[in-house]
């Protein structure tokens, strides 16, 4: 297992005889590779899902997004990740409704065009609960305990796109 994660998660992962050092000699090489091709092939090599990240990037780029509707999306995918009520939707979901308000915030609604819907699978309307709950969360937020998000994204640095008032009007 630790050869899989280092591999996964590591920039160098550990060689093969570092293991076997670890392991105080007691598997060889061999045992190792073998072991690791059957917790692969258990797992049949799902080792991930999707998070929103990765629908986010996407469908950034497929919408050719401006710098700010690209820190103002992953902003308020960030402000999603704090609110335990946001689990109930898809990750693709999240990711697009976060892009759809920004997009709306920034008067730039013509990107969700139908290559977005057709990349996507989502249009204005299904993404309508999800919207609507991340504007409610966002608003609530700006009083809560959680601020580290919109500090971060206050700043310069990400064009102060925490500061934008979105809406779901």
């Amino acid at each position: 297992c630790m050869l899989i994660a280092s591999k996964y998660e590591e920039i160098y992962a550990p060689e093969l005889s570092d293991f076997v050092t670890m392991s105080d000699k007691a598997f060889d090489v061999d045992d190792i590779l073998r072991m690791e091709g059957v917790i692969l092939n258990v797992l049949k090599f799902n080792l991930t899902v999707p998070t929103v990240y990765k629908f986010l990037r996407r469908y950034l780029k497929v919408a050719g997004a401006s710098f700010q509707i690209q820190h103002h999306a992953t902003y308020i995918v960030e402000r999603t990740l704090q609110e335990y009520s946001m689990l109930r939707y898809l990750p693709s979901t999240t990711a697009a409704a976060a892009l759809w308000l920004s997009l709306k915030a920034h008067d730039s609604l013509e990107l969700w065009d139908e290559t977005m819907i057709r990349v996507s699978k989502y249009t204005p309307e299904t993404l309508g609960d999800c919207a609507c709950e991340i504007v409610y969360l966002i608003q609530k937020g700006k009083s809560g305990m959680l601020q580290a998000v919109d500090k971060k994204y206050s700043s310069s640095k990400y064009m102060n796109v925490g500061e934008i008032d979105i809406d779901f009007e």
